[in-house]
């Protein structure tokens, strides 16, 4: 996992996976705007899931992170490229 820190005059901050595709052949996340503790227990939890086989991809999560909703949706692939540089890295721009 990786955060991106936010500042006050640019996007909040995000955090995302790196390696679920290898590991369960699903699609790598990535969240925006949690204080980083809280998003890396989402995407612990969400990666776990995802291993063992739940589908995020659709419907509201309301049992991921105490009774908060969460909602996955795919994100375009120039946000990809533009935001995800060390997952990028490992999958080696593929």
């Amino acid at each position: 996992m990786l955060h991106v820190a936010g500042n006050e005059a640019g996007p909040p901050g995000f955090s995302y996976t790196i390696g679920i595709f290898d590991t369960c052949g699903r699609p790598e996340i990535i969240e925006v705007g949690l204080p980083q503790k809280t998003a890396h227990y989402l995407l612990n939890e969400a990666a776990r899931r995802l291993r063992s086989g739940v589908d995020l991809s659709r419907g509201r999560h309301a049992d991921m992170i105490g009774g908060v909703e969460c909602e996955f949706r795919p994100v375009e692939t120039k946000w990809v490229k533009r935001l995800m540089h060390g997952s990028n890295w490992y999958y080696r721009d593929t």
